[in-house]
């Protein structure tokens, strides 16, 4: 997964001209995703399902983070 951040925050940095903190926020949430997909196994972006953001959704609400 770390490939596809990486490449998403080149993306935001260089094409779409985002600011740096705006960049280093999208980091820390995206590698805060990524670990979650890596404890339930879920090792690329095609395996990501609905139900995997729903439950991603979830744990971040009972971390008062959503």
């Amino acid at each position: 997964m770390d490939q596809f951040i990486d490449l998403f925050l080149n993306y935001a940095t260089v094409e779409k001209g985002l600011s740096e903190n705006t960049v280093e926020a999208y980091g820390r949430d995206l590698n805060r995703y990524a670990g979650f997909l890596e404890k339930n196994g879920i090792e690329g972006p095609d395996r990501i399902s609905p139900a995997t953001v729903v439950r991603y959704l979830a744990r971040l609400r009972e971390e008062g983070l959503s």
